[in-house]
């Protein structure tokens, strides 16, 4: 038997490991491709790769192995990466040579790109977990991709290590708005507001004013940290109350989105975006806060932003609430969600390997 690879996406994936694709260039991936390109210190590189390993069989026939999304992005140090969704295996047989040659050619193309390192995402599920599911543009339907325990020690006998963690949390919108009512005796000290999609993407050009904020792979590259114009998400914005002719200062933001697993399994539209009629009205059960930024660490910031973002929710029907991209520094955040119960339901644990 002989194994090859190809630039392309193998329709099982569609099949065994669900998933959504709301990144940028939606009009060409509806037909296959994701087109894009990376201009590093002069030099142009195509920015994604669906790499497949597949199997020649003594009788020619072929068998579609495993499959990750890999592209290139910058990092925050200005350094060249190339990433990997979680490997998603498609037909299993003996998994270490076909894992072997599967890191092989993402050497390959990492050294090809000229990369300082690879970095790859490995899902750790514990219960359900809402759209997104990855630090990319790219979220699998975790119930049905397989993740299993002894492809991490693999992964880590050929050089990984583990670089960081980043967490999902999990509870009822219920549940917070009882805990806000009985907390809160006085009004909040902040005022929330909307902000509008202009407002957002001036913060994100702003990111050293908010030292605590949500994990993101880079706020340098525009690649990772792309925001579809065509999404749902909402934004509230925390203020410092005004006084006399002082205008208030903005000192956290949340952002939130609905779970568009619901309509997009419903309706089967792998790329739901540009359907917006699809979900637009759709009746949600779950609303998940993917990125917040915060001027300090003031408990006091997160608990109103969170009781605003879970009263939101209630009002348009959601049950559960969930916040992703906590990584293990953030003790505030984490102290907030220790204090409301939140239980964990998902782990990212962030993979790294040097290239030689």
């Amino acid at each position: 038997m002989t194994y090859k690879a190809d630039t392309r996406l193998p329709l099982e994936v569609l099949e065994k490991s669900p998933f959504i694709y709301t990144g940028p260039s939606l009009g060409s991936f509806l037909f296959g491709a994701i087109h894009g390109a990376l201009n590093h210190h002069g030099r142009l590189l195509t920015r994604v790769y669906p790499l497949t390993v597949y199997e020649v069989t003594s009788s020619k026939k072929l068998i579609d192995r495993i499959f990750s999304l890999c592209f290139f992005y910058v990092n925050d140090n200005d350094e060249l990466v190339l990433f990997l969704t979680h490997p998603c295996w498609l037909n299993r047989s003996d998994h270490a040579p076909l894992l072997d040659f599967f890191l092989t050619k993402v050497d390959e193309l990492a050294k090809y790109g000229g990369c300082t390192c690879i970095e790859m995402e490995f899902h750790d599920v514990a219960s359900y977990v809402a759209f997104p599911t990855s630090l990319t543009h790219f979220s699998y339907d975790l119930r049905e991709i397989s993740v299993e325990k002894n492809d991490l020690s693999l992964l880590q006998s050929r050089g990984f290590q583990e670089e960081n963690t980043i967490h999902c949390y999990e509870q009822s919108v219920n549940e917070i708005e009882k805990r806000v009512q009985d907390e809160y005796t006085t009004s909040s000290p902040f005022q929330i507001k909307s902000l509008a999609p202009s407002e957002f993407n001036m913060l994100h050009a702003k990111t050293e004013k908010y030292p605590v904020k949500a994990y993101t792979l880079s706020r340098r590259d525009p690649f990772p940290a792309f925001i579809n114009p065509l999404s749902q998400d909402i934004v509230f914005g925390a203020y410092t109350r005004t006084r006399w002719f002082r205008r208030g200062e903005l000192v956290g933001y949340f952002r939130w989105t609905p779970n568009l697993f619901e309509p997009s399994l419903a309706y089967k539209l792998p790329v739901p975006l540009p359907f917006k009629y699809a979900f637009e009205n759709y009746e949600y059960t779950y609303g998940k806060i993917v990125d917040w930024g915060v001027r300090g660490d003031d408990p006091n910031v997160f608990r109103s932003l969170l009781s605003q973002t879970s009263h939101s929710m209630r009002e348009k029907g959601y049950e559960l609430l969930q916040i992703g991209n906590v990584h293990d520094n953030q003790s505030g955040m984490k102290a907030v969600l220790t204090q409301y119960d939140f239980r964990m339901v998902h782990t990212i644990k962030l993979l790294q390997k040097q290239v030689n």
